[in-house]
């Protein structure tokens, strides 16, 4: 029998619902906001609140941002002939963590995925390709996890974009990540080495 008052345990489910967040760890994030002062809890929601409403995607790669475009997308230094293809925008701070690279990026929004339903339609692809045009990009590196979706997605992309752009040089990175690993889980150095060598496709 659960000993914890109903409003507890309602926190605690609701914090189970964050990604990677299990009962454990749930019950000890719930414990410590219990434990906040009133002023510190006020400024945690305030700060939840804010994050929330005043976070957008940007509208030409689709990573967080504040307005329609991303401080990366309107930066004049950064190299507009190659286009770094995440998953995630989450993705790109762990490149940017680097500093190697100086490119853009663009978020897919989601890898290919048949069992759940997820084709090549649901993600940001097309955008990809008004980039690849109107951008005169030379170089798409494709940066997705090593994993069996990340693979798939990335096989279609090479095949799709050569289909349309038969000059453009389509790279990955190389193997310094293993197989299964998440890119955002990757540590820098590994993530530096695999974007310094990546490969042709």
């Amino acid at each position: 029998m659960n000993s914890f008052p109903s409003s507890l345990q309602k926190l605690i489910r609701a914090l189970q619902t964050l990604p990677e967040v299990g009962p454990k760890m749930a019950q000890r994030i719930a414990f410590h906001i219990l434990m906040l002062e009133k002023p510190e809890l006020e400024k945690l929601l305030s700060d939840v609140e804010q994050g929330y409403l005043h976070t957008m995607f940007c509208e030409t790669c689709g990573n967080f941002s504040e307005s329609s475009v991303c401080i990366i997308c309107s930066d004049p230094a950064r190299d507009r002939k190659k286009i770094c293809v995440v998953t995630e925008p989450q993705d790109i701070a762990s490149i940017e963590k680097i500093r190697t690279f100086k490119g853009t990026y663009h978020v897919l929004g989601g890898l290919i995925d048949p069992l759940e339903g997820i084709g090549p339609e649901h993600l940001h692809i097309a955008r990809l390709e008004e980039r690849a045009q109107n951008e005169e990009v030379a170089e798409i590196i494709l940066a997705l996890s090593p994993n069996v979706l990340g693979e798939t997605t990335s096989i279609y992309l090479k095949r799709h974009l050569k289909e349309r752009f038969p000059s453009l040089r389509i790279t990955r990175l190389a193997r310094g990540i293993p197989m299964g690993t998440a890119l955002e889980y990757a540590d820098e150095i590994t993530l530096k080495e695999a974007l310094e060598e990546r490969k042709e496709l």
